[in-house]
């Protein structure tokens, strides 16, 4: 049974085929088809991390310093902000 090979891994063995080959052989690792050292699910995931990745670089840029959320306490900067102010005015 044959394997459907999308353009793209196509496009990507052939540019960049070589040096996936180069990398294999150095880690003594051998290729199940040499023509296609890249295999189209390597190819679709890379595809899809550039994708996310330039799409999060996008809404940072859109969204600038106005949404930022705090990875330690899961609330926006402007929340806290609030919560300084309210502490402040309180005590």
């Amino acid at each position: 049974m044959e394997e459907h090979v999308s353009i793209l891994t196509v496009l990507a063995n052939k540019y960049l085929g070589h040096a996936a080959l180069v990398l294999l052989a150095a880690l003594h690792i051998q290729p199940s088809n040499a023509e296609m050292p890249i295999p189209e699910h390597i190819v679709m995931a890379t595809l899809l991390l550039i994708i996310v990745t330039l799409l999060c670089l996008i809404l940072a840029q859109t969204l600038g310093g106005k949404a930022r959320v705090d990875a330690t306490s899961g609330g926006t900067s402007a929340d806290q902000s609030d919560e300084v102010r309210h502490s402040r005015h309180s005590g």
